[in-house]
């Protein structure tokens, strides 16, 4: 089973304000292949999402697979353009394979344009334990901004973890592979206080960050 989630599978162009996912634990297996690699697309709130605003998961995600793409709100987030995540927030447990978020597993912002592009995050936070193998992290086992022309921007404030991470590389307390082909994208007002546990590059906050700066 690919792209699974309490509230939609496969969200296209369609945005969430003011949502709270409430249950027990939501089980998944299986996986689609696309050349070789495995995906699952799970999230509390959908397997593949677009922006969302003041949304809540509470539920466990217990994702017993080897598919990539396992997160609290969204599994997957692929956009283009400029547009913001912001008051999201997951208290529940997420196990899965690789790309493990809080609140999704990965956030990718890829565009042809010209014109300069941001996504912005603001106010974000885990409270839940994220388990994994590789790409695991309390908010983004993976975020991705990038645009052929090099202007697509990520600006992030007010990101927040207290939830325990376990996985094997590329392990985080907020982010644990991040990318930008701009040199104007930063992160600013952050922290984690959950343990996190697993090998090299393994980092309480950040694994890995290209072209993003940090103000503190």
């Amino acid at each position: 089973m690919a792209y699974t989630g309490c509230i939609g599978g496969k969200l296209v162009n369609i945005g969430l304000e003011n949502c709270t996912n409430k249950g027990s634990t939501l089980q998944a297996t299986g996986h689609i292949s696309v050349s070789g690699e495995l995906y699952a697309y799970v999230g509390g709130l959908a397997g593949q999402g677009y922006w969302a605003k003041n949304c809540t998961n509470t539920v466990d995600i217990d994702y017993k697979g080897e598919g990539a793409y396992v997160g609290g709100l969204f599994g997957y987030c692929p956009q283009g353009g400029s547009y913001t995540m912001s008051g999201l927030t997951n208290h529940g447990n997420i196990a899965g394979a690789q790309y493990v978020g809080g609140i999704a597993g990965s956030l990718k912002n890829e565009s042809q344009s010209y014109a300069i592009e941001t996504l912005t995050l603001e106010s974000l936070e885990n409270t839940g334990m994220i388990t994994g193998t590789d790409y695991v992290a309390g908010l983004f086992g993976g975020l991705r901004v990038n645009n052929r022309h090099d202007v697509t921007e990520v600006q992030a404030s007010d990101l927040n973890n207290r939830g325990d991470i376990r996985g094997r590389t590329y392990v985080a307390g907020l982010i644990g592979h991040g990318y930008s082909d701009s040199g104007r994208s930063q992160i600013k007002y952050f922290s984690s206080t959950g343990r996190v546990y697993g090998d090299p590059p393994t980092h309480e906050l950040f694994a890995h960050l290209e072209n993003i700066q940090l103000v503190p």
